[in-house]
């Protein structure tokens, strides 16, 4: 199984262009853009961003992805809620609670 790239290989450039992406579907309302295979977003691209204290993550059940931008000029938009509601297993990288809870 592939891991992660690491934070490290991922330049500035790269996680800008990661924000701005993400930024656009918060701004739209839509779902958070998913990694790659399935998405554009490079692994490690949102890690790197939490890091850099530009986004906040939650992830839900079936892994829906909602980011919180906690920097630029639509800092406190957000990418769509999961459309089954619930609470998020994970918030930035760390378990707070049970999956499907």
């Amino acid at each position: 199984m592939k891991r992660d790239v690491p934070m490290s290989r991922l330049d500035d450039r790269r996680l800008d262009a990661a924000f701005r992406l993400i930024e656009a579907a918060a701004v739209a309302g839509d779902r958070c853009p998913q990694n790659k295979p399935f998405g554009p977003l490079r692994d490690g691209a949102i890690r790197g961003l939490i890091a850099a204290g530009r986004v906040r993550s939650e992830v839900y059940l079936h892994n829906w992805r909602v980011v919180t931008l906690l920097a630029g000029p639509h800092k406190g938009k957000a990418t769509a809620a999961p459309p089954q509601g619930g609470r998020p297993y994970l918030v930035n990288g760390v378990r707070v609670g049970r999956l499907g809870r």
